[in-house]
């Protein structure tokens, strides 16, 4: 789930890279690069900056380091941060640790903030006049 949620999240950056005129040369530029100069061109913003860059950091923790784990704390501490810095989660969800623990857990978490940053990702490019199909 987090290695296609991070390769949808890349393609939308890249979608919008395309748009913007870069070409071939993205697919060497790094994950945050990518994120840096769509914020530099002002077709995302800080939320999708920061709550990118974690899941990204998140993503290589686990793909560079065998056997890691992430704890509930750690994940809920993610979850407290990016509903902080604006990821929008909707007005139902309750950011009690008691109630994310026994009704999302870890991963829950992850697939909730990794669905609601690709929904703003998307809204973004598209209101940029980025074409993204979605399938």
């Amino acid at each position: 789930m987090l290695l296609k949620g991070h390769l949808v999240i890349e393609a939308v950056l890249a979608k919008i890279l395309n748009h913007c005129g870069h070409g071939e040369e993205i697919w060497r530029w790094s994950f945050p690069q990518k994120v840096d100069k769509c914020y530099e061109l002002g077709v995302i913003d800080n939320v999708g900056v920061v709550v990118s860059k974690d899941i990204n950091d998140i993503r290589n923790d686990f793909c560079h380091s065998l056997g890691h784990d992430i704890s509930f704390d750690t994940m809920y501490d993610f979850l407290i941060k990016w509903n902080s810095v604006g990821l929008d989660y909707g007005d139902d969800l309750d950011f009690t640790y008691e109630v994310q623990k026994e009704e999302f857990g870890i991963e829950g978490i992850l697939d909730e903030s990794m669905s609601y940053l690709i929904e703003s990702l998307y809204a973004d490019a598209v209101h940029f006049g980025v074409d993204i199909e979605v399938y």
